[in-house]
C-alpha cells in the first residue's frame, strides 16, 4: 500500500462531503435521505456480508492489467454489458455481486466507505477516523492500479456524493485512470450552479446540447463536458400505439417528499387531480413510482401503483406523465406520448423548449382540456434513429481530443 498518506489532504478528504453539507444547508432533507440510504448500505457491508461477499467474489476477481472499464455500480448495465467483457470490471456489494455473478463480468468488492461516511454525516471524524478512511482509499488505489489496463476509466453515476468521491479519489490517486461521470438526470437552468453534478469528475458525459450549454453558463470548463446522448439505447416497442381512446395512461413519479415539503405536497395535489378527472373521462391513470419513493406512506392513495420495469412500462402504456423525469425523454424517444405537468413551483425547463415532450401549464383554465386533446388526438411520430449506448460511448472515448487532460485534473468541490 502507498506510503504517504498524506497525499490526501484534509482539504480532500472535506471535498468527499462538501456537496452534501453544502446543498443541506438550505435542505435538511436532502442529508437525511443520503443517510437513510449510507444506513441500507451500511447494514449489507457488515463483517457477515462482507466475507461473504469475498468468498463469492474470489471466483469473479479480475486479471490484472486488463481492465480498462471500471463501472461503480451497475446503473449503466448496458454499456457494462455490451463493452468487451475482458475489460469490465464492476465494484460494489452484494447487489453487485450478484449482477456479476449472473453475468460473468468480473468483480471488485467495495464496501469499506459506507460505515465512515455515515458517521461523519451524522457526528464529525477525529483525526484517527480521517487516516484511517485515507489509507482504505489509498488500498483501493493501488488495486487499481494493479488490475487496470493503459488509458483505463472509471465511470461513476453521479460525482457528487461521498461514497462515489472516495472511490473517485482513489482513481485520481493512481495517476492513470480517467474519471468520468454520465449524465443521468435532466438539470434545469433555474438550479444553482452547486446541487449540478459533474464538477468532481475529469469528463462529464451529458445527454444533448442545450444541458452542455446550461452548465457552461453555470462556469463549468465546456473541455470536460462532452456530448454523448442518454445513458441507454432507445427502447423500440413491440406493441404499436393504441388508437385514441385506448390509451392507457402512466404516471411517472418522482422523490420530491425526499428533498422538499411543500414540492411534495403540490405534487400530490396534481397527481390526484389529474387521476380523478381522467377517471371522470373513462381514463385510469396508473402511477410508477421512482424507486426512491419505494415504501412512502402517501402510495397508499393512490389508486393503482405499478411496480413494473421501464421496458415493461414502455410496452404497456401510450401516454406517459411526469413534473420533471427524464423518464419522459426516454418514453418519447420510444415514440410514446410524453407529457411534461408543468408548474413554476418546481423550478423547472419547459421540456417542448428542447424536444418532443409535450409541456402545459397545470395553473391554466383549459390545462385539463389540452391534456385530453393530447392524450386522444396525438399520432405517432416517426422514431429518431439513435446509435446504441456503447456505440456513442467509445465514440467519445476514442476521439482525439478526449483525453486532453491528466486525470485528476478537474476535482472541483
Amino acid at each position: 500500500m502507498s506510503k504517504n498518506i498524506y497525499k490526501l489532504s484534509k482539504k480532500d478528504l472535506e471535498n468527499i462531503l462538501s456537496y452534501v453539507k453544502k446543498r443541506s444547508e438550505n435542505d435538511q432533507n436532502f442529508q437525511n435521505s443520503i443517510i437513510s440510504a449510507y444506513k441500507f448500505n451500511a447494514k449489507w457491508s457488515n463483517l457477515f456480508f462482507y466475507l461473504l461477499v469475498r468468498i463469492f467474489a474470489f471466483f469473479l476477481f479480475p486479471k490484472s492489467k486488463q481492465i480498462k472499464y471500471f463501472f461503480w455500480g451497475t446503473k449503466f448495465k448496458e454499456l457494462i454489458l455490451t463493452l468487451p467483457p475482458k475489460e469490465v470490471c464492476v465494484l460494489g456489494g452484494p447487489k453487485q455481486l450478484l449482477f456479476c455473478l449472473k453475468n460473468h463480468r468480473a468483480f471488485l468488492p467495495e464496501m469499506k466507505f459506507w460505515h465512515p461516511l455515515l458517521k461523519d454525516l451524522i457526528h464529525q471524524q477525529s483525526l484517527i477516523d480521517r487516516q484511517k478512511f485515507a489509507r482504505r482509499i489509498y488500498k483501493l488505489s493501488d488495486k487499481l492500479v494493479h488490475l487496470s489496463a493503459r488509458d483505463a476509466f472509471l465511470i461513476v453515476d453521479n460525482d457528487s456524493l461521498p461514497v462515489q468521491r472516495a472511490v473517485m479519489h482513489a482513481a485520481h490517486l493512481t495517476n492513470r485512470l480517467q474519471t468520468i461521470c454520465i449524465q443521468d438526470g435532466i438539470f434545469q437552468r433555474k438550479s444553482p450552479g452547486h446541487i449540478l453534478h459533474g464538477w468532481f469528475a475529469d469528463s462529464f458525459f451529458v445527454i444533448n446540447k442545450n444541458q452542455k450549454e446550461l452548465l457552461i453558463e453555470k462556469g463549468m470548463a465546456a473541455n470536460k463536458i462532452k456530448i454523448m446522448g442518454f445513458h441507454s439505447s432507445p427502447y423500440l416497442p413491440k406493441r404499436p400505439l393504441s388508437v385514441p381512446c385506448n390509451r392507457k395512461i402512466c404516471f411517472f413519479g418522482q422523490p420530491w417528499d425526499k428533498y422538499d415539503k411543500i414540492k411534495s405536497k403540490r405534487y400530490l395535489q396534481i397527481v390526484k387531480y389529474i387521476a380523478k378527472t381522467l377517471n371522470e373521462s373513462g381514463y385510469q391513470l396508473d402511477f410508477k413510482p421512482h424507486p426512491w419513493e419505494k415504501g412512502s406512506i402517501y402510495l397508499k392513495q393512490i389508486k393503482k401503483v405499478v411496480n413494473i420495469s421501464m421496458q415493461e412500462a414502455l410496452e404497456c402504456y401510450d401516454v406517459f406523465l411526469s413534473m420533471t423525469s427524464t423518464a419522459l425523454f426516454e418514453a418519447s424517444a420510444s415514440g410514446r406520448i410524453s407529457v411534461q405537468i408543468f408548474d413554476p413551483i418546481f423550478e423547472c425547463d419547459k421540456f417542448s423548449d428542447v424536444s418532443f415532450i409535450v409541456s402545459i401549464d397545470c395553473r391554466k383554465d383549459d390545462f385539463y382540456l389540452k391534456l385530453l386533446n393530447i392524450i386522444d388526438g396525438s399520432k405517432p411520430k416517426q422514431m429518431m434513429l439513435t446509435p446504441p449506448v456503447t456505440q456513442r460511448f467509445l465514440k467519445v472515448v476514442q476521439s482525439d481530443n478526449f483525453r486532453c487532460s491528466a486525470p485528476g485534473a478537474s476535482v472541483a468541490s
